[in-house]
């Protein structure tokens, strides 16, 4: 029986476009820093640190990656790559905005099937990046519930996945979901697939979110699709302001 009893996201990390410090060359291993697997990888890196996990614990490297309506093919194993994650399986999943939560759900999927210890690392990619990641948790924390969906809309899978849980919508105390300008994420750069991770972590480094808590993340795309996952916080080790992660230093 797979010794991984629960399983929840254990480290958050973003970068975003920025001015490239002179310091640090903008190609790093044949990858211009500033393109989308640039960006996915230094991400994945910052998530990596800030849950305490080497490369080499990680199962496999998922990214959803889709910017302004058009699907980013081929970065989870150049991600896989520059992050030294050679044991790990990589693959692209693409589904507009709703990709990182579906992509979130594929990766846990997986890890549940994997021994005990075991890690997987989820990146969005859009304007920006963002990652986390997924691993062993105390029981009671990480994912409660999931809700994928095609047509109803984000309130049809919002009433899903909390029912499936049976926790109500007062018991949620965050919400991070597609939206607009001048929100969590999307005023920082976070766009298209990397919407949700990058909200995550700009909330997560402020210290907003305590052990426990009930957040809900949310995300829609082409087609109709819908993906919500309802989790219980675990926490993190990340102890750096969001200021420190806005401009990328690969």
């Amino acid at each position: 029986m797979n010794g991984l009893q629960c399983v929840g996201i254990i480290g958050t990390g973003s970068c975003l476009p920025g001015v490239v410090p002179a310091a640090i060359p903008r190609q790093r291993g044949g990858v211009d820093r500033s393109s989308a697997q640039g960006l996915a990888a230094a991400a994945a890196r910052r998530a990596l640190d800030s849950a305490g996990v080497a490369p080499e614990q990680l199962s496999h490297v998922v990214v959803a990656g889709c910017a302004h309506g058009r699907p980013q093919h081929g970065v989870a194993a150049l991600v896989r790559r520059l992050t030294g994650a050679d044991r790990a399986a990589a693959f692209d999943a693409d589904a507009e905005y709703g990709g990182f939560v579906r992509a979130l759900t594929m990766a846990e999927g997986l890890l549940r099937g994997e021994a005990a210890g075991a890690c997987a690392l989820v990146v969005g990619v859009g304007a920006g990046a963002g990652a986390v990641v997924l691993g062993p948790v105390p029981r009671g924390r990480g994912t409660i519930s999931t809700s994928l969906l095609t047509g109803g809309g984000i309130g049809a899978a919002v009433n899903d996945v909390l029912s499936r849980a049976g926790v109500t919508a007062g018991a949620v105390r965050h919400l991070l979901a597609e939206a607009g300008a001048g929100q969590e994420g999307a005023d920082a750069g976070g766009e298209g697939a990397a919407y949700v991770p990058v909200a995550l972590d700009r909330v997560s480094r402020r210290g907003l979110l305590g052990e426990g808590d009930v957040v809900l993340l949310c995300g829609t795309g082409s087609g109709g699709t819908v993906g919500c996952s309802l989790l219980r916080w675990a926490g993190t080790g990340t102890d750096q302001p969001w200021a420190s992660t806005h401009a990328c230093s690969f």
